[in-house]
């Protein structure tokens, strides 16, 4: 309920700058056509699916670099929480089928390679591509988690998120707004991308919590 207040509490927030922008955009008789299409089209977006989905558009450039600075530290995060866990600890479950921690490393990795890595490749160079759901349970039991080094995973996640964050950071502004249709969500753009793997974070981390704190070895 914490995560879910936040977020409309949030809207509530930004929805005055985002109204104000999309009116800018449309009233400036003299500004660039491509300007009053992506405010347009970013005020319709935060209308479908809520300004959360597609808040870093709405942010200035100091506040983009900072939220694609959060998505950068979510390895490290991983390293420290996990650092000095046992070979016992490590492949053993939560309270209420969580993931152990190897399986949290390695669902993080492979989402962010083959969920949200190929939908930024598909959604920038694809028009209107038809995107996959991504399974994460059926694609941890498919490939045993538990049976892999947390290192490797932590290492593969790494590449990967860097190489998710360098792409977002090289997109130009009109490419924000390529959409597509996800199994599960619906219409997707590359806008929404940056906060929806925030937010895939943030409930990852709330996992994480309850698990180290069923195994007695919060931190």
């Amino acid at each position: 309920m914490v995560a879910v207040r936040e977020v409309e509490r949030n809207d509530r927030l930004q929805w005055p700058l985002l109204r104000w922008r999309a009116g800018r955009a449309r009233g400036i008789r003299d500004l660039h056509v491509g300007w009053r299409s992506i405010w347009e089209h970013i005020w319709h977006r935060a209308r479908t699916v809520g300004v959360a989905r597609v808040l870093y558009m709405t942010l200035d450039p100091t506040g983009r670099q900072a939220l694609l600075a959060e998505l950068e530290a979510m390895p490290r995060y991983l390293e420290l929480t996990f650092a000095g866990l046992g070979a016992e600890q490590i492949t053993r479950p939560g309270p209420d089928g969580l993931f152990s921690p190897v399986e949290q490393v390695w669902h993080l990795a492979d989402l962010e390679r083959d969920g949200f890595g190929a939908r930024i490749d598909r959604l920038r160079s694809e028009q209107d591509p038809h995107l996959p759901d991504f399974d994460g349970a059926a694609v941890a039991a498919a490939r045993g988690y538990r049976s892999l080094s947390i290192d490797s995973g932590l290492s593969a996640f790494r590449a990967a998120r860097a190489d998710n964050v360098r792409k977002l950071r090289a997109l130009a502004d009109d490419e924000w707004v390529r959409s597509g249709t996800q199994d599960g969500v619906g219409r997707v753009s590359l806008c929404d991308i940056p906060s929806m793997v925030r937010q895939h974070d943030a409930a990852h981390k709330q996992e994480i919590a309850r698990w180290h704190a069923s195994a007695g070895t919060a931190v």
